[in-house]
């Protein structure tokens, strides 16, 4: 097994290679080359030196991607590999990488994810000496009607305008998300890349306001294949200053209606199993459960 540096040369193999792990080729959550190599264009991401490939006679077995994010001293380890006779080797020789990049780039904390059914993962990660530390449950919207939107009075929802909202909307992220496991800051640059990514629309970027201020938003995500649209709740936060007004429901909703709106035939987002009023919410507006996953942790001696 030969683990190697990314080269640009490997970004349609690598297209390939997730899609079919992933079992997402030829669906609508299938990922383009556009959009991978929008991923490795973010200001925060250097590919030659955060992205690894296994092969084995040249053929890719596994990938890791790895996050730095220094303002917390934590790295992510995000690795796709097939499930095979060799997945735990491959993931032994992976987390070995992630490792070793985590020391040489300074950071405490090592997180690395896996699905709740993968037990392969799960047992070697547990060898390894990492420690579960949260679950994280996928829910998804298939409804045949959805609730009305109902805005709180003398609240309004407009869609994010580029150019304009950048600074707010990434004053707003870092202060709702301040205290969340895991958040690290984002800079206005990256927001700005995100929101130019191809399942990205400012439209579906949802802002509620007063008078006043922007009290939050609801990002929508939205990928289309073959006709076939699924759209995604990305990401909801409310300024801690107006929290307990309902806007969270009312700009999820208004999140929802534009994904329906825009073609979407089902909708899906990400929760932490521990965050109970969220997880009320979205069973409020019909999400069901539909898998898990687990995140672990393994602290770095430095």
């Amino acid at each position: 097994m030969e683990i190697q540096n990314f080269n640009s040369k490997d970004s349609r193999n690598l297209v390939d290679f997730l899609n079919e792990t992933n079992h997402t080729t030829g669906t609508n959550k299938e990922i383009s080359l556009t959009l991978f190599l929008q991923g490795l264009n973010m200001p925060s991401v250097t590919p030659e030196q955060d992205y690894f490939i296994a092969r084995v006679n040249r053929e890719i077995v596994g990938v890791l991607q790895m996050v730095n994010e220094s303002p917390i001293s934590r790295a992510v380890a995000i690795q796709t590999i097939p499930r095979s006779s060799i997945e735990k080797e491959v993931l032994h020789q992976l987390t070995k990488v992630a490792l070793s990049y985590s020391k040489r780039n300074s950071l405490s904390v090592l997180h690395i994810q896996s699905p709740s059914t993968d037990q392969v993962a799960i047992s070697s990660l547990n060898a390894s000496g990492f420690i579960k530390v949260k679950t994280y449950l996928e829910l998804e919207w298939a409804e045949d009607v959805l609730q009305n939107l109902l805005l709180p009075e003398n609240y309004k929802v407009r869609s994010f305008i580029l150019g304009k909202d950048d600074e707010v909307l990434t004053g707003l992220q870092n202060t709702a998300f301040s205290e969340h496991w895991g958040f690290c800051p984002n800079s206005v640059e990256e927001i700005r890349n995100r929101v130019k990514m191809e399942r990205s629309q400012p439209e579906g970027i949802l802002l509620i306001e007063n008078e006043r201020s922007i009290a939050g938003y609801n990002w929508t995500l939205l990928s289309e294949n073959s006709g076939d649209k699924v759209g995604w709740i990305a990401m909801t936060g409310i300024h801690p200053n107006f929290r307990r007004n309902r806007l969270g429901r009312a700009v999820v909703l208004a999140g929802m209606h534009s994904l329906i709106e825009r073609g979407a035939k089902s909708i899906e987002l990400e929760v932490d199993s521990e965050n109970t009023p969220a997880r009320a919410l979205y069973k409020s507006l019909g999400f069901k459960s539909k898998s898990s996953n687990q995140w672990f942790e393994k602290h770095i001696n430095l």
